[in-house]
């Protein structure tokens, strides 16, 4: 598949539209072809969907009889969802044999299952009624059973695991843990995008998955892979970009994979038949204000002092001492007390992050509108 754009922004289409992560594919592949569980913890937006779906792609054309089966659990909100979402993706695996639904409902018969159909594209959906502990472990064993028929050596990613610790049913996390123990035939990968939700779950030592997979942390793709890989595709398609330019977008972006393909994929659409200085901090100028009302949103949301304190961490471009006098006096921060109040509100908000103990905006491009708002002001 050819595309207009190649720099993709959602989903995954091939190889060739996906730059390195060679050696992050390959630790996950070591880890399947050894049956390893895996828990692979990544920022949001990082690539971290993208990698998987790739692996995916690569244990398809390499192995026959391996598949990677992939559920997001992001939009799930209980026990009743998540068997629900693992039923239809059993449905679809496997919607090429014959009396599938019906082998689906009648080993589930119990959980009273009814289908849906998406407006959009036609397919079908799974929905199963759990009303008690014991509800959910049938029909997770039922269906890992049915999966296991499909005589592949499987591997099922539940993508954004620590949505589970969102479900009303507070023993989850000790409901799973046996059964997957119960499947060592079936490589499970728990991916997700809370660093402390993730990390809590499986380092914790009275939590149920204590110790019981590999822990994997996907970070930037290397900055000399993304400049090459940037650099052939505008090249290809006869735009001339220097290496410093590409090299300022990357830092502008900071280096986060989502923010960098947003970027090019605008960039690449402008068709500049040479990409200079002047056309990217102009393409910079538009993403900010085609941001803006949305910004000006969360500035409403914001108490003063948590605005003014997220402001301050945009224009440092990231804080190790947020509590430190200096930072404080400096940005008129009030107290540390007070600092201290309003990161708590930020993260919970997943407004701020803290990683490589530094304080950053989450949302890149919103750290770079308050950055710019601010100068605007106070130069």
């Amino acid at each position: 598949m050819k595309l207009n754009n190649p720099f993709v922004t959602t989903g995954y289409v091939s190889p060739d539209y996906f730059c390195d992560r060679e050696n992050e594919s390959g630790q996950i592949l070591e880890a399947i072809h050894s049956h390893r569980n895996l828990a692979l913890i990544s920022m949001r937006r990082m690539g971290k969907t993208g990698l998987l779906k790739h692996v995916g792609f690569l244990l398809n054309i390499q192995h026959e009889n391996k598949a990677l089966i992939y559920i997001d659990l992001m939009p799930t909100q209980s026990a009743s969802d998540l068997l629900s979402t693992l039923g239809t993706a059993l449905l679809h695996a496997r919607h090429k044999e014959k009396n599938i639904l019906e082998k689906i409902v009648a080993a589930l018969s119990s959980l009273r299952p009814g289908f849906t159909y998406d407006s959009l594209t036609g397919q079908p959906s799974l929905v199963f009624n759990v009303a008690t502990e014991n509800d959910f472990n049938l029909g997770l064993r039922q269906l890992l059973a049915l999966f296991i028929t499909m005589r592949k050596e499987l591997t099922i990613v539940l993508d954004e695991f620590q949505q589970v610790l969102e479900y009303p049913e507070s023993r989850i996390e000790n409901l799973l843990r046996p059964i997957v123990q119960e499947n060592p035939q079936i490589t499970f990968i728990f991916s997700g995008s809370d660093k402390h939700m993730m990390e809590t779950m499986f380092s914790n030592p009275t939590r149920p998955f204590f110790q019981s997979v590999e822990l994997m942390y996907l970070g930037p793709i290397v900055t000399e892979n993304y400049l090459e890989f940037i650099k052939n595709h505008f090249n290809a398609a006869g735009f001339d970009i220097s290496d410093t330019t590409i090299l300022q977008l990357l830092e502008w972006c900071r280096y986060h994979t989502y923010y960098v393909q947003h970027f090019c994929n605008r960039l690449f659409a402008k068709s500049f038949l040479k990409i200079n200085e002047e056309n990217t901090n102009q393409l910079c100028l538009e993403i900010l204000a085609s941001y803006e009302p949305l910004y000006l949103t969360y500035r409403k949301l914001l108490t003063t002092h948590q605005f003014a304190l997220i402001q301050a961490i945009a224009v440092e471009n990231g804080v190790s001492k947020p509590l430190s006098g200096n930072f404080i006096k400096k940005h008129d921060l009030k107290s540390p007390s007070s600092v201290k109040t309003s990161l708590v509100a930020l993260t919970g908000k997943e407004m701020l992050i803290r990683s490589n103990n530094t304080w950053q905006v989450y949302d890149v491009f919103f750290a770079r509108w308050l950055e710019h708002t601010w100068k605007r002001l106070n130069l």
